[in-house]
């Protein structure tokens, strides 16, 4: 609906209208005439629709109340008074998006779904939450998210609260630590300054009553900024949003973002993080260049692309300087963009820091030699991969409504158009049309040689694990009584979808067997020009050797040279003509069937496709394993990046650990990405550095597996595009023709053993738990009993009451039971709540309105629209497994008629299987040493 400036709607005027041909829309700003709150409408063609409140909420100090707010809002409101209103809409909507985010300036809460009616319901629980909390009426919701005090069995005090155990979490990792460091030291004192989500010694400083009066003073619809995006009908949304909210309130004056201000430090700042044990070559050491306020986007982009030229891979002139003079393992560059005065930054990772002098001559005279001139061919191919990750316009995780929303809002709150980071056409084409005048070259002057508030960041390890503030002795218990106190109007419930409201038939996976004498899979799916290939090389009946192996090569092919091109070259080719090139291993089960493959998966405009494919086969062919210096350093990355996802996130590999003792899909996983792949990668890493004739072994081994699994070995091809592009590239070749095949073998690999914990220097755990009932559990009904456990029995026990920030199920279709928590402070009561997961189950009982929502919360978990790329992954591998449209049918057949029998039987299962259960641990030494008798085996990182 086309809408003139100058239109009133429901109270709200219209003061600006664009057309954004980059997002197939036009935008609209409104401005409530009565409450002076402003909307952003994104009018275009796409059903999965969002909206979002977004406040300006400058951060001013490190204890966390507005992180603490964003959880808090959520748990209660006026109209909606249940215990968890959150929890509520995660079992009862088809979202395709739900969650708030808190940011040093900003906080906002997004929805999205591709059902009106679910839209309606969302915006309403969602608006009532952050204009009428229950915060007011009681601070349970602030010790339950914020901090609290607690005494462990021994009568000694301790906090607790889910925000203060997400921070200690957070904080123990290195790159966090870093940032923190970065920002206290490029600006003067300001909202970048501090901790916004929250410093665990700061948080527990936070009152009930300022936590409050925050609420009172941001969370005004006079400081909010509202966004609807898609197709919808708007004018019921504006409607809503003037009747129930808007013209209710007293407008008040909205609060400006502060004025930043950059400061020069006259010497390197020093500053430490945790580290286990004695660590040597394993600093930190931050360049940091301050831009300008709100660049000019052209600026912005061509900072960006700048950041890939000099550092994307270890062929890219400023990485490449810094690896070849042994300077450190990893250096990347990172313009920090969604901030108000954005930085530049050049980051050395596992460095000597007593080197500094040298380093800041070689990053200076790599710079000087860059700005006298750049290969311009390779500078070609970084802006080709920025332009194609623009076009494809998403990122990961998110829904483009909500893409679009960080972009709008990052410039919106600081008084710019809306659209300023949205347009990047004319952007594109200017820069393109002066690359060969020195652009990029001018860029490095101006802005990093030249910059006169350039601080440079130094972060050591220390060996002390980190020690937060404790409650004094005789300190007066604060206990959590949410699950208690907090009363829960029934009759008030969250409004829902009915069953009649959800689609019967499952989504189907459209693919087409393609080809006479060599077959391959087809998908035709909407991909706007853009090509997805996959080639999945069968790796199933590789030797536990071997697999190991395998997932070293999986890194390094298209990272290292082939016998035609150097790896300069091919980087600089790759970026030409294709989105991106990567392998990595592939693990799937159904049934009894496993496979498990190495898949090489590329992207590229169809006009592309030909030289991509090419591309793609010469490095399944041709690849050389030669260059030692390239293959080791590559290693070194992959072991300090292992290193930094078990400190900040390691849940998955946690429960995949445990699982991998009684199921063969996980052996492998663990095998090839996991706790046993990374003590083999580490002593690998070991062996390379201290015998130089290790990489001969190493080199034989990779020839092997690579002529073996790759070269000569079978693959499925996989292909994705539209109609128009298939047409396009009907007559290319297809890489790897004389080895593809219809099928992938059935996969065989040696179980694990043992409980296991890994030590990490960090102040939480991570806990993974799973039964080993394969043979037993299979159906819809079991989906249904994974919800179940995540919603109602783990996010109470865990999360509310145990303090850990996540816990959950992993809901896929496999026979088994496998759970895991996050930022957890707790190892045996954890532990505990696994153990009787089993009995809940048993003895669960829900009404027939709850069971109903947590079936339409499955069916929104099966049916959540996915990105074409991964679309056509996920039907390939369902082929491969033999999971036709037909069995996807029964599963959702029998999810929808499921009773609460099913469930108490499927507990009944999962006890006869409780003996035989594994568990792991990775994190905090001192928390897995206490509980040592849990494990068979523990490792240090």
């Amino acid at each position: 609906m086309k809408y003139n400036i100058g239109d009133t709607i429901h109270g709200f005027v219209v003061e600006q209208r664009r057309h954004v041909k980059e997002i197939g829309g036009d935008l609209y700003i409104l401005r409530h005439t009565h409450s002076g709150a402003l909307l952003c409408y994104v009018d275009n063609e796409d059903r999965n629709m969002t909206y979002s409140i977004t406040f300006a909420t400058p951060s001013h100090d490190s204890t966390g109340v507005f992180h603490i707010l964003e959880h808090s809002v959520l748990c209660g409101s006026r109209k909606y008074p249940v215990d968890d209103p959150f929890v509520e809409l995660m079992k009862s909507s088809l979202y395709t998006f739900l969650n708030a985010m808190t940011f040093p300036d900003k906080t906002m809460y997004p929805v999205s779904s591709m059902n009106d009616k679910d839209l309606m319901n969302l915006m309403s629980v969602y608006t009532d939450a952050v204009f009428c909390p229950l915060i007011y009426d009681n601070e349970n919701a602030f010790r339950q998210e914020g901090w609290h005090i607690e005494r462990d069995e021994n009568g000694k005090p301790y906090y607790q609260g889910v925000v203060y155990n997400e921070m200690k979490g957070a904080l123990g990792d290195p790159d966090e630590n870093l940032y923190q460091a970065v920002f206290g030291e490029s600006y003067e004192p300001c909202q970048y300054t501090t901790v916004s989500g929250g410093h665990p010694d700061h948080i527990v400083k936070l009152t009930y009553e300022d936590f409050i009066a925050n609420h009172k003073k941001y969370y005004h619809p006079s400081n909010a900024r509202f966004y609807l995006y898609g197709k919808m009908e708007i004018e019921e949304k504006l409607r809503f949003l003037d009747e129930e909210y808007l013209s209710k309130v007293e407008p008040q004056e909205a609060v400006k973002e502060p004025k930043i201000t950059v400061k020069k430090q006259e010497k390197p700042f020093y500053c430490t993080y945790t580290a286990d044990g004695e660590k040597t070559n394993e600093d930190y050491i931050a360049f940091t260049y301050p831009i300008c306020e709100m660049p000019a986007f052209t600026t912005y982009l061509g900072l960006s692309v700048l950041t890939d030229i000099l550092a994307d891979t270890n062929y890219d002139p400023l990485k490449k300087r810094i690896l070849d003079k042994g300077l450190a393992v990893e250096c990347e560059c990172e313009m920090i963009e969604d901030i108000a005065y954005p930085l530049f930054t050049i980051k050395l990772r596992h460095c000597d820091a007593s080197r500094l002098d040298e380093i800041e001559r070689e990053v200076t005279a790599c710079l000087t030699e860059c700005a006298e001139g750049l290969d311009k061919e390779a500078v070609r191919a970084k802006l080709s991969t920025t332009e194609f990750n623009l076009r494809e316009g998403s990122a990961a995780g998110l829904t483009k409504g909500l893409y679009y929303n960080i972009q709008i809002a990052d410039t919106w709150l600081y008084g710019y158009e809306p659209w300023r980071y949205l347009e990047y056409e004319e952007s594109l084409e200017t820069i393109k049309s002066i690359i060969d005048k020195g652009y990029f070259e001018d860029l490095i002057r101006v802005f990093l040689l030249w910059n006169k508030e350039r601080n440079i960041v130094v972060m050591t390890p220390t060996e002390a694990e980190k020690k937060y503030a404790e409650p004094d002795a005789d300190a007066a218990v604060t206990a959590n009584d949410s699950a208690s106190d907090q009363k829960t109007e029934k009759d008030a419930r969250i409004p829902h979808l009915n069953i009649g409201d959800i689609d019967k038939k499952a989504v189907p996976f459209l693919t087409e067997v393609k080809g006479k004498e060599t077959t391959y899979l087809y998908h035709p799916l909407k991909t706007d020009g853009i090509v997805y290939a996959d080639l999945f090389f069968d790796i199933g009946q590789a030797s536990d050797d071997e697999l190991f192996d395998v997932s070293i090569l999986s890194s390094l092919l298209g990272n290292i040279a082939t016998a035609n091109t150097d790896g300069k070259t091919l980087q600089t080719k790759l970026g030409l003509y294709t989105g991106s090139l990567s392998m990595s291993g592939s693990v799937s089960s159904y049934n009894n069937r496993v496979i498990s493959s190495a898949v090489l998966r590329f992207k590229a405009l169809a006009d592309n496709y030909s030289q991509a494919a090419k591309l793609a086969e010469e490095i399944l062919t041709k690849t050389v394993f030669d260059d030692k210096k390239a293959i080791c350093d590559l290693i070194d990355q992959m072991v300090t990046e292992l290193q930094l996802g078990f400190i900040n996130n390691s849940s998955q590999i946690a429960a995949i650990r445990a699982a991998a003792t009684h199921n063969t899909r996980d052996a492998i996983l663990d095998k090839t990405g996991g706790l046993s792949f990374y003590q083999r990668l580490k002593a690998l890493k070991e062996s390379l550095d201290s015998d130089p004739e290790s990489f001969s072994a190493l080199k034989a081994r990779l020839e092997n597996v690579y002529d073996r699994f790759i070269k000569n070995g079978s693959a499925v091809y996989s292909l994705a595009c539209d109609e128009e592009s298939c047409d396009k590239i009907k007559d290319a070749p297809l890489p790897m023709q004389g080895s593809l095949t219809d099928s992938l073998s059935q996969a065989q690999s040696s179980l694990l053993s043992g409980n296991v914990a890994l030590c990490a220097p960090c102040d939480i755990v991570f806990n993974g738990y799973s039964f080993n009932a394969d043979n037993e559990l299979s159906g819809g009904g079991l989906l249904l009993a994974k919800k179940i456990l995540s919603l109602e029995y783990l996010w109470q026990k865990i999360r509310v009451e145990n303090g850990a920030y996540g816990c959950g199920t992993i809901p896929n279709s496999a026979r088994r039971l496998d759970m895991w928590s996050y930022r957890d402070p707790q190892i045996a009561i954890t532990l505990n709540t696994f153990q009787n997961a089993a009995k809940f189950l048993s003895s669960l009982q829900l009404s027939d309105r709850a069971l109903e929502d947590y079936i339409i919360s499955v069916v929104r978990s099966l049916d959540n629209p996915q990105l074409p790329r991964a679309t056509a992954y996920l039907s390939s591998v369902y082929h491969l497994l033999g999971r036709d449209n037909a069995a996807i049918q029964r599963e959702r057949d029998e999810l929808l008629s499921a009773t609460l029998g099913d469930l108490n039987a499927i507990g009944d299962i999962l006890n006869e299987y409780a003996g035989s259960a594994s568990f792991c641990t990775v994190g905090s030494t001192e928390k897995i040493e206490a509980n040592k008798a849990l494990y068979d085996d523990i490792l240090k990182l």
